[in-house]
């Protein structure tokens, strides 16, 4: 509606404002129309208007839900060569964007950049950050982003702990992996299967089958069962041969019976 209305305004030569540029380009950015987005902020620039920060976050926003993360960083400098000042939710959707590029050191420069302009990250910021480092295996990354949220106050989430799972259980740091969950139970954040499978993921590529097995309970609580989800395929085909039918047998034994 909003785009139709400034095509309207345009038909009947009625010159849009800011605020119809930026219900525009958020429209855009919502749609996943992220050329649209800057052809957009280029016109309103082009008809002597200032955007504002909502402008400019609006078009990065797009670039970010474009996966366009070179797009959105090009955006974010011009909204600095326009005296823009950029705020939290414009840092959090430009790091989101470079956590879609997988563009984790690009990602932690700009949330350095972040707090010289003296603004405090949210913990929006941390998850998009740690997921960023996440997906390029940057487990110790992630491991210092969450001793800094708690260091700055700032409460994880269930995404931020999930990421930082993910790392590790990526990088079998399962020690690590099991400390996070318990550091979630403590916290009285809901495990989901993500976080578990992560650690069981980390404890196989370990051979720590022992904790393999004591986290049965937490996959019941969460209803997960071991039939249908991937991950259990896989531990039941890998490992040490001699264990694998015992580790098979154990499994579907505890699931069927539930013995501790």
């Amino acid at each position: 509606q909003a785009l139709v209305l400034l095509q309207t305004m345009q038909v009947a030569e009625v010159l849009p404002n800011v605020v119809t540029y930026n219900a525009s380009i958020s429209a855009c950015a919502k749609g996943e129309r992220w050329q649209q987005a800057l052809v957009l902020l280029v016109e309103a620039l082009h008809h002597d208007l200032l955007p504002n920060v909502i402008t400019y976050s609006s078009a990065i926003s797009a670039c970010e839900k474009g996966e366009q993360w070179q797009k959105a960083m090009g955006v974010l400098e011009m909204m600095r060569g326009a005296a823009v000042t950029p705020n939290v939710v414009t840092y959090n959707t430009a790091i989101s964007a470079f956590e879609n590029g997988e563009q984790w050191q690009q990602a932690l420069d700009l949330f350095m950049v972040m707090e010289d302009d003296f603004l405090k990250p949210d913990v929006m910021t941390y998850s998009a950050l740690i997921s960023a480092c996440e997906k390029c295996e940057q487990w110790k990354q992630t491991l210092a982003l969450l001793e800094r949220m708690e260091s700055e106050r700032v409460a994880p989430d269930l995404v931020t702990y999930t990421a930082v799972a993910s790392a590790c259980g990526r990088c079998q740091q399962w020690q690590q992996t099991l400390h996070l969950l318990l550091l979630m139970e403590r916290s009285k954040i809901h495990l989901d299967s993500t976080c578990i499978c992560a650690a069981i993921s980390a404890c196989e590529k370990g051979g720590q089958w022992q904790h393999v097995l004591q986290m049965f309970p937490l996959l019941q609580a969460a209803n997960v069962s071991p039939q249908t989800t991937s991950d259990w395929y896989r531990l039941s085909s890998t490992g040490p041969h001699e264990m694998t039918d015992h580790l098979k047998r154990a499994l579907e034994y505890q699931w069927l019976y539930g013995y501790p």
